[in-house]
């Protein structure tokens, strides 16, 4: 299997979930390590991507800046 069919597996998982449970999968995608969370990662923002707008995920993704600098 490619690292797209992968991704893309995931993604159809993902489809139906609330926008709340999806975030939540990235933050926690974000701070784990391996293929596999890298893979819940893509796929999470290319779900998310088609429930919210453009400046909405401009504003999660700020929003997940800000929380990285202050755990840092």
């Amino acid at each position: 299997m490619t690292h797209e069919e992968k991704i893309n597996e995931i993604v159809a998982a993902l489809e139906g979930f609330p926008v709340k449970t999806i975030k939540a999968l990235i933050r926690s995608a974000r701070s784990d390590k391996g293929t596999r969370a890298a893979y819940e990662l893509a796929a999470a923002w290319r779900v998310l991507d088609t429930f919210v707008t453009e400046d909405e995920a401009e504003a999660f993704l700020e929003e997940l800046e800000a929380e990285s600098r202050r755990a840092a």
